[in-house]
This record gives structure tokens, C-alpha cells and sequence, in this order.
């Protein structure tokens, strides 16, 4: 090749490169545009009417969604109907995963309603689940997943298989089905200790509420539930339980911890108590009106920003919200808007792939209680665990403001539902602070 030709390849060669260059550009561009305007989109707070509409038409768009991530039965054993985490997880399916996506799939009208269900969908998928069930203790174990823990310790295995295990016991019962051993959140081979129960609540570290206040408030519940079954020899460690319980409850904030612990833990303590102990049991926890106030307080501070947020903190702040609504007239009107302007806050959870992800960016590593499920992602999508989340937040902000005529079908008031389980006993708090469990008089 002569010295022209080169320098006529090496200019042909240059304007070339300029133009992959400037395309290269215009595709950033055009990117960052719709990135911009989506953005935009879920940055604007709707008002009430915009929101009805945005959350009627999130069935459909979830259902889609929930497809990418269906896992499609690679052996005879394997039934139709598990889910994985996400579009890049690197497990093909896990129990809570598919625990996670039925939940949402209920939510709609049932399983049966969903696309390629079979008319066996449910029997075979119990009798899948229960061979997960380890027949000393009753845990159900996910190996696969459990091998994705980073940390083995022999504690945080337990608590692992504690989430594992309720999860998958739930999803056989909606099966139809039983779980083939006894099993107990309150002690092993599904008998509850009362003493390893108290002796928990005592040593517990209460600046981890959330996590403290989660197994304190589901054993609470179970303990509760034996006592009206008629296990009268257990109603002492319940009130002397429910005590400790409440004696951690900060008086000024309503929550649960110290007002200097991170917001995430006061408010997951306070839900994960609040709302059992009101729901399952009927006890109205004290302070509930400090908890408004620091609900509408909260909700104004930079601390609750759009930019950052967590999926489960907003749901957290609505549930709460919700507690106080029902419990009394306090602020009625000032907690209302709050749940109005939640919904605004799950869309911008939205992802482009069409589900919800826990944390707004969507790129973030996918955890599930310190197992790895994917790494960072350079583009954003949707997670099981954020969708879920949302979506239970978004239906019981449906009902809690008396809207019709929309995804979810009208359900009782949660004093219905609590009485249809027949409790035997009433719960009581004294002025100073005093639990005491009592039969309640004959109809």
C-alpha cells in the first residue's frame, strides 16, 4: 500500500471512529433522556385520584413481570410453579422465592387465576415442599440457597432456616397440605420453651429492633394461640413476655429503641410488634398516639427521602400509619395524606423490566438474609422481594382507604377478621405497665 492510500485509510479510519464515536454519544443521550424522564415520572407525587388509577392497573404489569422469572421444570420432580429471584439470579429457584411470588399471585385472586396453571399446581407443589422438611427439628432447609450464605455460623444458619421455615410452612397450608413434622418458632422438635423464650426476650440486644422485635413478636403470637388452645400453664411466661416486650418501647417516639438508633431499625421493631400483637392478638400496644406523631414527623424529614429509600421503610411507615388509624381517631386525617403520598414513593421502585425493586436504584447486589443471590447490576431490574413488598403495601393501602372498584376484592375490618379465630383470652395492659392474660366471660 502506498503513503496516499494510508493516509486516505488513516482519515477513512478516523471519520469512522468519530461517527461510532458520536453514536455512541447519541445512544448515551437518548438513554440518559429516558432514564431522565422516567425518573421524572416517579419523582412526581400524585394525588389521589392519579394514584387510584396508577395502582389499578398493576396486576396486569405484575403478572408479566412475574413470568421473566418463573422457572421452567427442568426434571419430572420439579412442579410447575417455582420462581427465582430475579432475571440474573444465580439460583434457578428457591423455597422463599416462590413463597415471595404466590404470596403476590394470591393477592390477585389466587393461584389458580395465573397463567399455565395446572389443575394438580398445588398438590404437587406441597408434596415438593414438604421433602425440604428436616423430620428432628421441623425446619424446612433450601441447600441451594443456604449454600450462598456468607456467613455459616451455627446462628445465623438457624435464623436463616427460621425465615426459610416460614415461609415454606405457610405455602404448603395455602397448598391444602400439612408440614409432615411438628416444628415450633419457640423451641426444637415443635415443642415451645417457655424459659429459652423469656431468657431470649431478657439478653435480647434491643438496638437490633427489628430483628429482635421480628422473633419476639411471631413467638409472642404462637405463644398466644397455645393459651387458646388450652394451655393455661403458659399464660405467666406470656404476660412476663409481653412485658419485656412492651418495657422496650420508647414512651416518647411510640417505636421501638433508643431515638439515636438508625430509622430503618425504631420502625421495623415497632411493626414487627406493633402490628402482630394488634392483629393476631387485639392488644392495643401503648403510646400509640406518640407513634402518629413521629409518623408525621417522619414523613416531612430528610430522613424519609424519595432518593434512597427502601422499598420496606415506606411499607413500614404505612403499615404503622395504618395501626394508628385503627386504633383510635388521634390525627385521622393528618395520617391519610401520608398513605396517599406512599404510593408515590413504591413507584418509584419501578423498574423498566416492569417489576419493583427494594432499593430505588434497582442495580444494587440482590441479598435474601445474607445469602448472595446477584451481584450489582449495570442496569436496573425488578426483585422478587422488592415486588412482594410492594405489592402487599400497595393492596393494604387500597383497603385502608376505602377504595373499590380495583384489583383487590373488599375484605373485612380487621376486628372481623380477628374474631372469626374465636380467642378465648383478652389481653390487658395496667397504667403501670402491669400484662395480664384473662379469660374472656361466656356469651
Amino acid at each position: 500500500m502506498n503513503r496516499r492510500n494510508t493516509q486516505e485509510g488513516g482519515q477513512a479510519f478516523g471519520r469512522a471512529l468519530a461517527l461510532v464515536a458520536l453514536c455512541m454519544l447519541m445512544a448515551l443521550g437518548s438513554a440518559y433522556g429516558q432514564d431522565a424522564s422516567r425518573q421524572s415520572l416517579q419523582d412526581r407525587v400524585m394525588d389521589e385520584q392519579q394514584a387510584r388509577q396508577w395502582v389499578n392497573q398493576i396486576p396486569e404489569q405484575v403478572i408479566a413481570w412475574l413470568k421473566t422469572i418463573q422457572h421452567q421444570p427442568s426434571t419430572p420432580d420439579e412442579p410447575w410453579g417455582l420462581f427465582t429471584f430475579s432475571v440474573d439470579s444465580k439460583v434457578p429457584y428457591s423455597l422463599p422465592s416462590t413463597a415471595l411470588a404466590w404470596l403476590v399471585i394470591q393477592s390477585f385472586g389466587g393461584i389458580e387465576k395465573y397463567p399455565g396453571y395446572p389443575s394438580d399446581g398445588k398438590s404437587r407443589m406441597a408434596a415438593f415442599l414438604q421433602k425440604f422438611q428436616e423430620p428432628k427439628t421441623g425446619v424446612f432447609i433450601d441447600p441451594a440457597l443456604e449454600a450462598r450464605l456468607g456467613d455459616k455460623s451455627e446462628e445465623v444458619v438457624k435464623r436463616f432456616r427460621a425465615d426459610i421455615t416460614k415461609w415454606t410452612r405457610n405455602m404448603v397450608m395455602y397448598c391444602g397440605a400439612q408440614p409432615l413434622y411438628p416444628y415450633s418458632s419457640g423451641g426444637a422438635g415443635g415443642t415451645f420453651d417457655t424459659q429459652a423464650y423469656l431468657k431470649r426476650l431478657r439478653e435480647a440486644d434491643w438496638t437490633k429492633s427489628w430483628e429482635v422485635g421480628s422473633h419476639a413478636g411471631f413467638q409472642t403470637v404462637e405463644l398466644f394461640e397455645m393459651v387458646n388452645r388450652g394451655r393455661d400453664d403458659c399464660i405467666p411466661a406470656l404476660e412476663e413476655g409481653i412485658k419485656i416486650i412492651l418495657q422496650n418501647q420508647n414512651a416518647k417516639t411510640g417505636m421501638w429503641g433508643r431515638e439515636d438508633l438508625p430509622l430503618e431499625q425504631q420502625l421495623g421493631g415497632a411493626l414487627k410488634v406493633i402490628l402482630r400483637f394488634q392483629f393476631n392478638m387485639g392488644l392495643i400496644v401503648p403510646h400509640m398516639e406518640r407513634l402518629a406523631d413521629s409518623l408525621i414527623r417522619i414523613h416531612k424529614s430528610p430522613d424519609f427521602s424519595r432518593s434512597g429509600s427502601d422499598t420496606i421503610v415506606a411499607r413500614n411507615v404505612a403499615e404503622l400509619a395504618y395501626a394508628c388509624m385503627a386504633a383510635s381517631d388521634y390525627r385521622k386525617q393528618e395520617l391519610r395524606p401520608i398513605l396517599v403520598d406512599l404510593i408515590s414513593v413504591m413507584r418509584a421502585h419501578e423498574q423498566p423490566d416492569g417489576g419493583f425493586s427494594r432499593q430505588q436504584t434497582g442495580k444494587d447486589p440482590i441479598v435474601f438474609h445474607g445469602a448472595s443471590i446477584a451481584p450489582a447490576s449495570q442496569k436496573p431490574r425488578g426483585d422478587i422481594h422488592g415486588l412482594q413488598s410492594t405489592v402487599y403495601a400497595l393492596e393494604n393501602v387500597y383497603h385502608w382507604l376505602g377504595w373499590t372498584d380495583g384489583p383487590w376484592p373488599p375484605r373485612p375490618d380487621w376486628r372481623e377478621e380477628l374474631a372469626r379465630r374465636e380467642h378465648k383470652y383478652t389481653i390487658q395492659i395496667g397504667e403501670s405497665g402491669e400484662v395480664s392474660v384473662r379469660r374472656k366471660a361466656e356469651p
